[in-house]
């Protein structure tokens, strides 16, 4: 059995955590809303699905989040981060949208003791933090977000990557673009050496170009509410995948699946060159230099 603990309580928390702990009902349903006691019901039939893995305990600041959180999915909660960190396997943490607990710093302590780490997103604004602990870790740092795995859902069979992909989002590249720009790696699987930014005051639209020629393109909008779409194309074939929330859980369970292999072979999930690649694109997007190419170190 993998013990993993959760750190920092969030209405994600009680999502994430529902993959490996039974939980109250009742407790659910008041501590993080009916929509989300439902949603594993619609899913997985109320069984878990990691039989091999289970949260043991629970730490946050916020004591009394900790202690809701711990009735709800029966783990002990621990008083210190060292108490904490002892005995456990792995540990997840999600981290919310925005705030001053957005920081890696805080859990950096437990990957130096050896644990790894599920870091939920990157934190763009402190991807040279991530980038020195990737080097000072000893543990793997698994640094992505559930978008990446609806690959399967898109590519066809036997197919390894596309040759030109598109996504169109309402979203910042802080938030969701770092999310869907994980997908768009996973997609293309290539290095990407340049940024062009063809937007404006409207959106970002930025042209993506990998070192084979290839190029992805990265729509942001940041007025109206166009819906989220990816569309993948290559020789022969094109898919189009509206994502409208349905496919959240599938995404979840794989990027669960891969955390607990990553734990198994003390490696990560996804390369660091690649997380670290995808941070050095986003913060070109952010620059906002319109029309011109920045090229990726």
């Amino acid at each position: 059995m993998i013990d993993l603990g959760l750190h920092r309580v969030d209405g994600r928390s009680y999502w994430f955590a529902a993959y490996f702990n039974a939980f109250d009902r009742e407790l659910m349903i008041r501590y993080a809303g009916q929509a989300r006691a439902d949603r594993f019901n619609e899913t997985f039939g109320g069984q878990l699905p990691f039989a091999d893995a289970r949260i043991v305990k629970v730490y946050d600041d916020n004591r009394t989040a900790a202690r809701q959180f711990a009735e709800t999915f029966g783990v002990e909660v621990a008083e210190s981060l060292d108490e904490f960190a002892e005995g456990l396997d792995g540990v997840i943490v999600p981290f919310p949208s925005g705030g001053e607990r957005r920081d890696y710093e805080v859990t950096a302590p437990l990957a130096r003791k050896g644990i790894p780490l599920f870091l939920d997103r990157i934190i763009l604004e402190q991807s040279d933090l991530l980038a020195r602990l990737m080097v000072e870790c000893p543990a793997p740092l698994h640094v992505t977000c559930f978008m990446r795995y609806f690959a399967d859902l898109i590519l066809p069979e036997g197919i390894p990557r596309a040759e030109t992909v598109v996504v169109t989002a309402h979203s910042e590249p802080v938030g969701y673009g770092a999310d869907l720009l994980d997908l768009v790696d996973e997609l293309m699987g290539g290095k990407p050496v340049s940024v062009l930014n063809a937007g404006g005051e409207m959106a970002d639209i930025a042209r993506i170009r990998y070192a084979d020629g290839r190029h992805a393109i990265l729509q942001l909008f940041r007025v109206g509410n166009p819906p989220m779409t990816v569309s993948a194309f290559g020789e022969g074939w094109q898919k189009t995948l509206p994502i409208d929330g349905s496919q959240f859980h599938y995404g979840a369970f794989k990027q669960f699946r891969a955390f607990l292999r990553s734990i198994e072979i003390r490696e990560p999930a996804v390369a660091y060159e690649r997380v670290l690649g995808n941070a050095a694109v986003l913060h070109a997007i952010e620059r906002r230099e319109f029309r011109q190419e920045i090229a990726i170190s």
